[in-house]
């Protein structure tokens, strides 16, 4: 079951948005972003990492979007700012 429901959230990696048109170039990192947190937060909720270990991935999966220079300023600030979008309202304690 737990390799089921990761191999549900790493699609999320890849086909965010339409894979065949290269319409929006920030819908594959804001994919990534969000793919990893509902991923770490799904196993999180099942018991499979604990609460350290998910903010600390989770801490990871932040830092790498709003370090890298080739994400574009739109999906830096949604990162920076995800916590109080309320779109996971669960897991939003494991942000730093």
């Amino acid at each position: 079951m737990k390799k089921i429901i990761f191999l549900i959230f790493s699609f999320n990696l890849i086909l965010y948005g339409n894979p065949l048109m290269a319409e929006r170039k920030n819908s594959y990192h804001r994919g990534f972003f969000l793919g990893g947190n509902g991923m770490i937060c799904a196993m999180y909720k099942i018991g499979d990492i604990s609460e350290n270990k998910a903010k600390q991935y989770i801490g990871w999966n932040k830092s790498y979007i709003l370090e890298n220079r080739n994400i574009d300023f739109k999906v830096k600030n949604y990162a920076e700012n995800y916590r109080f979008t309320g779109g996971n309202k669960d897991c939003n304690r494991l942000i730093d």
